[in-house]
This record gives structure tokens, C-alpha cells and sequence, in this order.
């Protein structure tokens, strides 16, 4: 004849649990014995029906009967039990999560906190990663890109920003920003970190549009992330300070990647400048950057006076055809119209074959001179 707990245990569940309460009382079942009985009967239940990986409606009964249980290490056993019969998903993650509520209150009703302390820094990393497991599987994320890096926030968001911005899974900026509430990091730091980063690695390659295009775009995708521009506008606005953290060329990047990235009123207001002027500054910069060797800074070069500085860099810079497209741009830009230095300039031009350039050229040049 089977004892009385062996016939009651095996009909324990959450929805039997009120029932057969009364029956355990009288059979003096000891009470978090039922209770633990009754969760793991139903999470055995959950796991063999449950094919999917959602939430399943028995969770609440589940996490109700195990907060009723009294010792809290009885709790605890029967709650990191039911997380290793979860696969990673969201039931796996509210486990974890009522574990460590469990954990907290046997700290917060016990006069000795060692233990529970110790149990809490064990559960609460588990309960991290397996969340930041179902952000990325809920954002079609493949486990091989992330493998071990769920011990490394910060390279995890780094590496899925890298991803945004080669377009391999479209738009994940919401999910860096689960992942940086989940660890409590400051998303926006890492991004600008990384803005800084890919500056390093690509900035010595950018001269012309179209050498820096991508890495402008890359710039602009992650910029769009940040739950505030203003961090992005501090960071690419161009001031003194900026200056000596950026080369000339870098920061002309940065301000093309701002202005693509925030409103013309946002870029206006932030900068304290109309965008005319920002182009203005852009032109400084890039000129700065052929010039290393003539002028030190923008501030400087700003108060050159330009046909001067045009006459003087003739000898050295109308040799070559880029020396002489400089020349030409520096006198375009900065609106100098004598007509001898000009005359030189598009003989030159000729001496060098350079017809294509001169078609560019030539209807810029047009109302640019002085009507004889």
C-alpha cells in the first residue's frame, strides 16, 4: 500500500494546489513541501506541451506558489530547478528574475546577508545574459555573431552597432539600447566611442567625397541611435577644444556626418552657426589639411589673405595637375577674380591637358571674373 503522500504528490499542481491543500494539512505534508511538489509537477507540464517560446499562462500561478514558500532556500532550489528546465527564452529569464527576488528577501529578513548576497551575485549575471539572449533572438540576431561576447556588454553593443551600420540586420539601435538597460550601460558613451574609433581607422584615407562616403554613412547610422543628438552635435561641433582631439580631415567628416544626421534647425541652433558657415569652416578645413606645411590651424588660416597666399604657393603647386586644381579651388572658394592669375592658371590647365576639369570648370568661372 503506497503512503499517502505518494497517492497526493503526483496530483499536485498550481491549479490543484487550493484544493488539495486541505488534504496535505491533514496528511501533516509539510507545507513548502507541497508547494514545491505542486510547481514542479507544473513546470514538467509546461515543458512537455509547451513547443513555443513564449510565456506561458501558468508563469503567474508558478511564480505566485513560489513566493508563498517559507524557507527561502527551499524557494530558491525549487526556482533555479524550474530555470534549468526552461530553454533560453522568455520563461527561462522570469525565473531567473523571481530567483533573485526570492534572494533578496532572505537577505533583507536575515540578520546574516553573506549567503543570500553570495546567491544574488551568482543569479544575477545568469539572469542578464539569458535576457540579453532573448532581445537578441527576439531581433532575428544568429547566435554564432555573438557567441561568447554575452559576458561583454559593451563589445556585444559594439559589435551589433558594426552590424547596423555594414546593413547585415537592418536597424538593431533599439536593441543595443535593451542591451544597455539590461547591464545599465550608457549606450550613448559606447556609440561615441566608437564614432572616435572608426575616425582612427579611416580618417587618414579621407581627402575626397568620394573616398569618405562610406565612412560618413557609417557615421550617420550609428549618430541616428543615440537617444539624443545633442551628444553627437557636442562631440562633431567644431571648436578649439575639438581641434586638438581631431585632425583637420577627421573633423570634416564629423561635420558631414552631423549635417546628415540632425535637422538644418537642430544643426543651426546646436552649432550657433548658419550652414553657410559651417560649409565655410568645412572649406577652411580641407584646404588646412593640403597646406600642413603653410598654415597651422583654421584660426590662421582664416586670416591669410587668400590672392597672397595663392601667389606665394604658385611656384611649388602649379607643377602638378593636383597642385593646380588646389590653386583653382582656393581661388573659387575664397572669391578671387584677378584676371592675370587666371589667365596662368587656365593656360596651365591646357598646358596639361586637363580638359575634362576645364568643363567643370569653366561654367563655376562664369560671372566669377570681372566684365571687362
Amino acid at each position: 500500500m503506497k503512503e499517502p503522500w505518494q497517492v497526493i504528490a503526483p496530483q499536485l499542481s498550481c491549479e490543484s494546489f487550493p484544493h488539495l491543500l486541505p488534504i496535505a494539512e491533514l496528511l501533516k505534508v509539510d507545507f513548502d513541501r507541497s508547494c514545491s511538489r505542486a510547481i514542479r509537477n507544473t513546470i514538467e507540464n509546461i515543458v512537455s506541451v509547451n513547443t513555443g517560446n513564449g510565456v506561458h499562462s501558468d508563469c503567474y500561478n508558478v511564480t505566485n506558489l513560489l513566493m508563498r514558500i517559507e524557507n527561502p532556500k527551499t524557494a530558491l532550489a525549487t526556482g533555479r530547478w524550474a530555470a534549468s528546465k526552461f530553454k533560453t527564452g522568455p520563461m527561462k529569464a522570469i525565473a531567473y528574475e523571481v530567483c533573485i527576488k526570492l534572494a533578496e528577501q532572505w537577505r533583507d529578513a536575515s540578520s546574516n546577508t553573506n549567503e543570500p548576497l553570495k546567491t544574488i551575485q551568482k543569479l544575477d549575471p545568469l539572469w542578464r545574459q539569458t535576457k540579453t539572449q532573448v532581445a537578441l533572438q527576439e531581433a532575428g540576431v544568429p547566435e554564432t555573431v555573438y557567441g561568447s561576447l554575452l559576458q561583454q556588454p559593451a563589445s556585444l553593443i559594439v559589435k551589433i552597432c558594426e552590424m547596423v551600420t555594414t546593413g547585415r540586420i537592418e536597424d538593431l539601435h533599439d536593441l543595443t539600447n535593451k542591451i544597455g538597460d539590461i547591464y545599465e550601460l550608457d549606450c550613448d558613451k559606447i556609440r561615441l566611442h566608437l564614432l572616435e574609433r572608426w575616425l582612427d581607422d579611416g580618417g587618414k584615407v579621407v581627402v575626397k567625397d568620394k573616398d569618405d562616403r562610406e565612412l560618413v554613412r557609417r557615421l550617420v547610422s550609428l549618430a541616428k541611435g543615440m537617444a539624443s543628438p545633442t551628444a553627437f552635435v557636442c562631440w562633431a561641433s567644431p571648436n578649439e577644444a575639438q581641434e586638438n582631439q581631431l585632425s583637420l580631415v577627421k573633423q570634416v567628416v564629423a561635420l558631414k556626418a552631423l549635417c546628415a544626421s540632425t535637422s538644418r534647425e537642430m544643426f543651426e541652433h546646436c552649432l550657433h552657426s548658419s550652414v553657410q558657415e559651417i560649409r565655410d569652416r568645412v572649406c577652411d578645413l580641407l584646404y588646412c589639411q593640403h597646406l600642413l606645411n603653410v598654415v597651422r590651424s583654421p584660426s590662421t588660416f582664416g586670416a591669410y589673405n587668400k590672392l597672397a597666399l595663392v601667389r606665394s604657393l604658385w611656384k611649388s603647386q602649379a607643377r602638378s595637375a593636383e597642385g593646380l586644381k588646389l590653386l583653382s579651388g582656393l581661388c573659387l572658394d575664397y572669391g578671387i577674380g584677378d584676371v592675370q592669375l587666371w589667365r596662368e592658371i587656365l593656360r596651365k590647365l591646357l598646358d596639361y591637358g586637363m580638359m575634362n576639369y576645364l568643363k567643370r570648370l569653366l561654367p563655376a568661372l562664369s560671372g566669377h571674373l570681372p566684365q571687362s
